[in-house]
């Protein structure tokens, strides 16, 4: 039988007015798209620590947060590190779900780390075509793909279309530090949706998709 390869299109939502607040939902939520700062190289970029986001969106019904990270081509060990770190935030939050990474373009390094992530508990790979320069059609995407679903491990990537890909495929993201979370969750309640699509692009998905309680 052949493996299914799941991708995940992330719809990470703007507003021009940024300084509007956004009321939580009713039900909780789950942030599916937030930057975290992993490793001392991120000191200089505008993320925030597990804690500091937990701590500055307490008042708000938050479910989960999916932590994500981005490898760099030829940095093996970084890539480690970074991966390393989000597992090691998921051990001291149960909230927070680690989002790897991986270069398609670091041969049999990648596989090896798609296969230790596996054995460390990982759910969720992040690919971004663009921040690490590759084509998602080249041969070496392919194959990393293919792995990854042989392991049963999802690919997030970026994408705006959502009726078109259909509602159960697509996660809420805030696209944190890029977008605050309440101004992300503003645009999010201004689009066209019904409220049983709501409650599944902002927490059903992910709770079926990755079996969380």
């Amino acid at each position: 039988m052949k493996s299914k390869i799941l991708i995940l299109i992330i719809c990470a939502l703007c507003i021009i007015c940024s300084n509007l607040m956004a009321q939580s939902p009713s039900f909780p939520f789950i942030d599916a798209h937030c930057h975290i700062k992993a490793i001392s190289a991120d000191e200089s970029l505008p993320f925030m620590t597990m804690e500091e986001y937990f701590s500055k969106y307490k008042s708000l019904n938050i479910k989960y947060l999916f932590g994500i990270t981005i490898a760099q081509k030829g940095k093996i060990e970084e890539t480690r590190d970074r991966n390393d770190s989000l597992f090691s935030m998921a051990k001291r939050d149960a909230r927070f779900i680690p989002v790897c990474s991986v270069h398609p373009e670091d041969g049999e390094a990648t596989i090896e780390e798609l296969n230790r992530i596996k054995k460390l508990g990982g759910k969720i790979i992040k690919l971004h075509p663009i921040t690490q320069r590759f084509s998602i059609l080249s041969d070496e995407t392919i194959s990393v793909s293919r792995v990854a679903g042989e392991l049963g491990l999802v690919i997030l990537i970026d994408g705006w279309v959502i009726r078109s890909v259909g509602i159960d495929r697509v996660l809420f993201g805030s696209d944190q530090p890029a977008v605050s979370l309440p101004d992300a969750l503003k645009a999010f309640n201004n689009l066209d949706f019904n409220d049983t699509e709501r409650e599944k692009i902002l927490y059903k998905n992910a709770i079926e998709l990755l079996g969380l309680q």
